[in-house]
């Protein structure tokens, strides 16, 4: 229970403290107490008690606009609206500067990144191929050291993902800087609006880099099925329709990554669509999964190919978690619309 009361204190400690701010105050401690206890007596544990109070009672700004009020906050000394703008207490204000400097990195940071995945993805192309090559009778690869057929491709795929880390890694650093301004910023009304337009006139670009991508995606598959015909009478056609999938998928990863990693960088600024304050929780959870999931692909993907030589078939664990995870994501989406 202390640690509602101290997350109620922190709540309240930017508003405006007047007697009718003291009065909701007090009944939404009375509230939030009755949930508490109720919850325990329902045999939650102590975090599982306090989490729901605070998500259920926790938004500060909701709670003052659905009884006609408008809070207040101190902000660089300065007293003005909670929630202005779509902000909320206590966020650092930013100048024009520093959002132009933020999107500039931004762009830069996604370029490096999906430059970065298609690099692995060559790597993964190359592999491909070379074992298909490899196992050619025509070309009398059999005569070759065991060695070289077996590691020359997986230490080519190595190499690349070594390359790609190393672009991560690089982005990530130039980008460290302004990591506090995806942490939910202060922006001045009228640099919000010219967001807002730059946003809007960017969302053609978007949606014709998301729809040649998911075009790219589907065409990919009709390839490999095609080719996947063909390889009945010349095997090699096998890994040229996964490679060519997986060349298509490559283009259309630098396309939802590039584009869309800028709408995304919008969204976070203005607080709004998936970035907005309610959907956090949300955006928590699925963030979460990811950190766990993917590293966890990565490992069953080279010990499938390093323990079991799998490396013909385990790509196939990549687009099979893809869709999971989508579906995942999709359902907390889902849930989240249905509270």
């Amino acid at each position: 229970m202390d640690t509602i009361m101290n997350y109620l204190n922190t709540m309240f400690a930017t508003v405006a403290q007047t007697e009718q701010m003291q009065k909701i105050k007090n009944d939404l401690a009375a509230n939030m107490e009755d949930k508490y206890n109720e919850l325990k007596a329902e045999g939650k544990s102590e975090n599982e008690a306090v989490g729901t109070v605070i998500s259920e009672f926790g938004n500060i700004d909701e709670l003052l606009k659905d009884i006609g009020l408008q809070p207040l906050r101190a902000e660089n000394g300065a007293v003005e609206p909670a929630g202005a703008g779509g902000q909320t207490a206590g966020q650092r204000r930013v100048t024009k500067e520093e959002v132009e400097n933020y999107l500039a990195a931004k762009k830069k940071h996604n370029k490096m990144t999906a430059e970065g995945v298609v690099l692995i993805m060559l790597g993964v192309i190359c592999m491909i191929l070379l074992f298909g090559i490899f196992e050619m009778p025509e070309y009398n690869f059999s005569t070759w050291p065991e060695s070289i057929r077996g590691a020359g491709p997986v230490i080519l795929l190595l190499l690349t993902v070594m390359g790609a880390v190393s672009l991560f890694i690089i982005s990530g650093n130039q980008f460290e800087k302004y990591a506090y301004m995806e942490n939910g910023v202060s922006i001045p009304e009228e640099i919000r609006q010219e967001l807002r337009n730059q946003m809007e006139q960017d969302r053609t670009i978007n949606t014709m880099a998301v729809t040649i991508g998911v075009g790219l995606c589907i065409f990919g598959v009709i390839v490999l099925l095609t080719l996947g015909v063909m390889s009945e009478k010349h095997e090699i056609m096998g890994s040229i329709g996964v490679a060519s999938l997986l060349s298509l998928v490559a283009v259309a990863c630098y396309l939802f990554i590039c584009p869309g990693g800028m709408k995304e960088a919008y969204e976070k600024l203005l607080g709004v669509g998936d970035f907005a304050p309610e959907r956090a929780r949300e955006n928590k959870i699925v963030g979460v999964v990811a950190s766990i999931v993917w590293p966890l692909t990565v490992a069953a993907f080279l010990v499938w190919g390093l323990a079991f030589d799998g490396w013909k078939i385990c790509w196939i664990l990549f687009p099979v978690v893809g869709i999971c995870f989508g579906g995942f994501a999709a359902a907390c989406g889902a849930m989240h619309e249905k509270r």
